[in-house]
């Protein structure tokens, strides 16, 4: 057996002493290691999350509206009843005009003193027709409220404003149809109101 000698590989090192590993830079003695995030590259600073913020957001951080806001829940109800009420209104005005159009029906409401001013068969069928075809619409508008669409919100305006018109012809029995269309084509034009129809749709 042969001494070890200070070139032999097998035996103890120099002094006695076995070098001490590698620090990492920055560490001191006895600290762990700073864990790395899972994807992060070396050197990189963290990003984490925004809290609130989803992902597949819109640039800018506008997000799309999850649901219909109350104002315009409110309108498509308005729309709804309205178009019921305007439907019951458009068929007694259109068959109060057909009835008139009868020589026998007419005689009959001569002796009785006659229609009012103003008030003839052709003038209550083209009334009639008029709160059908509103009527008709209102509900249809009221009924894409869901899927939206800039179109949805522009028909809406429009209908809202014919009941406006209407109204004023027909007042003061008109003065709840110039409430409600006043109602609908503001809640339509407010700012939640565009948020809702002009978000894009999958």
């Amino acid at each position: 057996m042969s001494d070890a000698g200070p070139n032999n590989p097998y035996g103890p090192p120099q002094g006695g002493q076995y070098p001490s590993p590698p620090q990492q830079p920055g560490q001191g003695f006895g600290q762990a290691p700073y864990p790395q995030q899972p994807g992060q590259g070396y050197g990189q600073a963290p990003y984490p999350q925004q809290p609130g913020q989803p992902y597949g957001g819109y640039p800018g951080g506008n997000q799309m509206p999850a649901q219909m806001s109350g104002t315009l829940k409110t309108a498509r109800v308005l729309l709804f009843v309205f178009g019921g009420l305007g439907l019951i209104g458009g068929l007694f005005m259109a068959g109060s005009g057909a009835l008139l159009g009868n020589s026998d029906v007419r005689d009959a409401i001569e002796e009785q003193g006659g229609m009012p001013e103003g008030v003839s068969a052709g003038l209550l069928l083209g009334l009639g027709a008029f709160a059908l075809i509103l009527s008709i619409a209102e509900i249809v508008v009221g009924a894409k409220f869901g899927k939206g669409g800039s179109g949805t919100r522009i028909a809406a305006i429009v209908v809202g404003a014919l009941m406006i018109v209407s109204g004023i012809y027909f007042f003061p029995p008109g003065l709840l149809w110039v409430i409600a269309g006043g109602l609908v084509v503001a809640f339509t034009a407010m700012k939640d109101g565009a948020a809702w129809f002009n978000h894009p749709r999958s």
